[in-house]
């Protein structure tokens, strides 16, 4: 498998705040918008990718604006953050050194998406989700079918993870409301 640069996506689609998540679904939107994903590179940078979303979203004032224009201008194709969403940057595109995620050689291009299982209702008056007809042995099927699928899940007690396989008795939850990570299933 080829690894991807996480980082466009997570640093240049405006539609999720960066390190404090966003939706799948997003993640296809922009993938496709931008016909895939370079190869990562050694640029890579969990520890800047928090303070950078540290000081968009929450004001830490740890990186100026120029600071995180210019990263937005050397890693987005755009030349900055995409469609909405906080730390939206001038294009840098007319300057050579920004936007060098357009130049790079793209991979893992998809065309569309769909749900492996049907979705969860979500209630527009904040009193939850309704996911009972979610049907576990279906999505298995359709990611032996069709391909990947992304899952998302509570994963709070993973820092702790040292073996095994994870439940509810391990202390994680099973309610919508509580996911907070999303991983994607390849097989």
């Amino acid at each position: 498998l080829i690894d991807l640069a996480e980082e466009e996506l997570i640093a240049c689609d405006g539609t999720c705040e960066m390190c404090n998540g966003g939706w799948p679904q997003n993640a296809y939107e922009y993938v496709m918008k931008h016909k895939g994903l370079p190869k990562s590179s050694s640029k890579y940078d969990a520890d800047f990718l928090v303070t950078l979303t540290s000081a968009i979203y929450e004001g830490s004032g740890e990186l100026s604006e120029y600071e995180a224009s210019s990263y937005f201008g050397q890693i987005c194709p755009a030349g900055s953050r995409e469609d909405g969403g906080g730390g939206e940057s001038n294009s840098h595109s007319s300057d050579s050194q920004y936007g060098t995620g357009s130049s790079a050689l793209r991979y893992g291009n998809i065309k569309g998406y769909g749900y492996a299982t049907d979705r969860c209702v979500c209630y527009s008056d904040d009193s939850g989700c309704d996911c009972a007809n979610q049907n576990e042995k279906k999505a298995v099927l359709n990611i032996a079918s069709y391909g990947p699928a992304a899952v998302c899940l509570e994963a709070s007690t993973w820092a702790d993870y040292s073996y095994g396989i994870i439940t509810s008795a391990s202390g994680c939850t099973s309610g919508f409301m509580d996911m907070n990570h999303c991983v994607e299933v390849v097989g």
